[in-house]
């Protein structure tokens, strides 16, 4: 319940340190990360409660007494792994890492499927498809798995098969990296499976990588985990369902009925918001959904017929005054197979939520203003 040193930041820390496979075996004795559910930030600490904390922390959900007693336990539990190689001491040890591995496995799933930069960074490769490897992250593995598999949906007897890439969406040199359909097949005849290729760029406002006139600052003194370490959006370039249902051998595909009526890149949020509440335990959803603001995906935005008026405008999160839900919004930004423009025809952009996001909304930032320590104790 720790709404400044927020817990996505301890699952990310939890497997950087001891699920990454480069590390090893030893840092679980040497570098341990242990959750201690229900206990607050103030809980570190005991007296009066500093503004900032009382306005940002989540209330806890065990005595003073008692968080001081579970913190003390892990502390001289790995002081005794450490000084004095206590079996004992090692077999809680591990006992408490096991139990904190699960509580943030399903943060962590989300996160690996967001292609979440901390783990390992984007590959940005020269070319449209990123080969994988060990040193970088080559492509986004919701957008890979369901993004354009989504937005090619509806059509009896065709499938999707995407690869996607990780690339700044607004990168023209040494080429302008664009969406693609590779073959063509008969869904009527079934079995039909398209070949595609898409393109993602994962956008994090979190201090330590901000994205201003395509210049990044690394100012590592801000990873505190004070701000979401999620991507606020995930850019997502697509082939447009238009252009999957024609290439799927569907005459007269029609664009306003495939592409319009806003809801196209909504369905994906929406995907990925109940991907994030399945996912998540029990408990947890249990106190969001008394507690929290859920996010509601609202209709499409459009915008100029032209990449960068979507690129720069952001996924839209509107809080309503009565602070009920979250409105979600996607800039969207599509085109038809006849269009003007034929090498930008076909396509269709969104500004996709991240599951990741989606995630760390529901286990902090989405039960500030019901469940902080200055909303008080008002339940939905």
């Amino acid at each position: 319940m720790d709404g400044l040193a927020r817990v996505t930041r301890m699952a990310e820390a939890f497997y950087t340190q001891l699920l990454d496979p480069t590390q090893p075996d030893d840092n679980k004795s040497k570098f341990p990360v242990t959750v201690i559910e229900g206990v607050s930030h103030m809980q570190f600490a005991s007296g009066d409660i500093p503004s900032l904390v009382f306005k940002r922390d989540l209330r806890p959900e065990v005595s003073y007494d008692e968080a001081h007693k579970l913190i003390a336990s892990d502390l001289v539990t790995f002081l005794e792994v450490r000084l004095l190689s206590s079996a004992v001491a090692t077999k809680q040890l591990q006992q408490r890492l096991d139990a904190t591995n699960s509580f943030v496995g399903p943060i962590i799933k989300g996160l690996q499927l967001e292609g979440y930069h901390n783990f390992r960074p984007p590959c940005l490769c020269p070319t449209d498809i990123c080969d994988p490897m060990p040193n970088c992250t080559a492509f986004c593995p919701f957008t890979a798995q369901y993004s354009q598999q989504l937005m090619g949906s509806g059509l009896e007897g065709m499938s999707v098969k995407n690869s996607d890439s990780f690339h700044d969406v607004w990168e023209t040199e040494p080429t302008v990296h664009l969406p693609k359909v590779l073959n063509s097949c008969n869904a009527a005849e079934g079995n039909c499976v398209l070949e595609t290729t898409t393109i993602t760029q994962g956008v994090y406002h979190t201090g330590e990588d901000l994205e201003i006139w395509k210049k990044h600052f690394d100012v590592p003194e801000m990873d505190s985990g004070f701000l979401p370490i999620t991507a606020v959006e995930l850019r997502t370039k697509m082939a447009s369902r238009q252009s999957l249902y024609t290439h799927a051998g569907v005459a007269n595909a029609d664009f306003n009925a495939l592409d319009g009526g806003g809801v196209r890149c909504g369905e994906i949020n929406q995907f990925s918001w109940d991907w994030a509440k399945s996912s998540t335990a029990s408990k947890t959803l249990e106190r969001f959904t008394n507690y929290g603001q859920p996010y509601v995906i609202g209709p499409d935005k459009d915008v100029c017929p032209a990449g960068p008026c979507w690129i720069w405008e952001e996924l839209h999160y509107n809080r309503t005054v009565s602070s009920d839900y979250v409105l979600l919004t996607s800039p969207q930004f599509s085109t038809a197979t006849d269009f003007w423009l034929p090498k930008t025809a076909g396509f269709h952009y969104c500004k996709v939520l991240s599951p990741a996001r989606a995630m760390e909304w529901i286990y902090v930032d989405g039960l500030r203003a019901k469940y902080s320590l200055q909303s008080g104790t008002s339940q939905k």
